[in-house]
């Protein structure tokens, strides 16, 4: 097993201000239109803390504070796109 992927649980009480990276792996992130649409629409809810956002073919990673989860969910539906994972890496 050479490819081992470890996920931290996050902890609402103690997390829930700490600024993390968050991958979302969703559909639609192959059409650049998605993406734009998706920047800015986080970016006019205030949710990034950077202005940053890390794009794959399968999703995103954006430092959030996990509280901000949920707005990034409701977002994404709202484009009409699809959520199959959500998680942080462990080393973060």
């Amino acid at each position: 097993m050479n490819d081992v992927l470890l996920i931290k649980k996050l902890k609402p009480d103690e997390d829930i201000d700490t600024i993390m990276p968050v991958r979302f792996i969703i559909s639609g992130m192959d059409e650049k239109e998605n993406i734009l649409k998706l920047f800015g629409n986080l970016r006019k809810e205030n949710i990034l803390n950077d202005d940053k956002i890390l794009v794959k073919i399968d999703g995103i990673t954006i430092n959030i504070c996990p509280k901000d989860i949920d707005k990034v969910i409701k977002i994404i539906f709202s484009m009409g796109l699809s959520i199959y994972e959500i998680f942080t890496m462990y080393d973060n």
